[in-house]
């Protein structure tokens, strides 16, 4: 099972999105990894 870790490091920053000063918290990669998945739902 992933760790919470791990799960973190999937989650990709995006700055300036969608407009400036804003920092998006991209889950898709996370989406992609079902252990990592059930570990954060």
């Amino acid at each position: 099972m992933a760790s919470l870790e791990q799960a973190r490091a999937l989650i990709r920053d995006v700055p300036d999105f969608p407009q400036p000063g804003i920092l998006f918290k991209d889950l898709t990669p996370l989406l992609g990894e079902p252990a990592a998945f059930r570990a954060v739902i």
